[in-house]
């Protein structure tokens, strides 16, 4: 099954902010993905990661990254680590859609990069549309039935 890396904010209900937002945009992810046939990898809290030296955190995030067919990004002013791993995913040459969770534009170079599709997160169909489009670009072919 294609893979979807899901970089933003990890969420750990109460210390987040604007967690209701991001479980919002995560859950519309995850539900297009499902209706994509595409598995989503959501950042999730993992102790082995959050005690990870720099080098050993930097090959895993770019490990993951790697394995993954396409990238979400959701940036968000308070997670500095999304825009890093969305200029990760750039360089690999990964399609990309950037969702602006509580902001009016993404920084030019984030916009400027190959591949990139920039969305806000402030209109649900908007976001609803751009996931849907994004997602069916990244999905592998419906399966065919032979009829031998």
């Amino acid at each position: 099954m294609a893979t979807i890396y899901v970089a933003g904010p990890v969420l750990r209900v109460p210390d987040i902010a604007d967690a209701e937002a991001l479980d919002r945009i995560y859950s519309m992810i995850g539900e297009t993905a499902q209706s994509s046939r595409l598995e989503p990898r959501f950042p999730e809290p993992e102790y082995s990661l959050d005690r990870a030296a720099p080098k050993e955190f930097y090959g895993e995030i770019s490990s993951r990254i790697e394995e993954a067919d396409a990238v979400i990004t959701v940036l968000s002013p308070f997670d500095l680590s999304a825009a890093s791993e969305s200029t990760i995913a750039a360089i690999q040459g990964k399609q990309q859609l950037l969702v602006l969770n509580g902001l009016d534009h993404a920084p030019r170079i984030l916009e400027g990069m190959p591949s990139m599709t920039v969305v806000s997160a402030e209109n649900d169909k908007e976001l609803s549309r751009a996931l849907r489009k994004f997602m069916e670009a990244q999905a592998p072919p419906p399966s065919v039935v032979s009829s031998a």
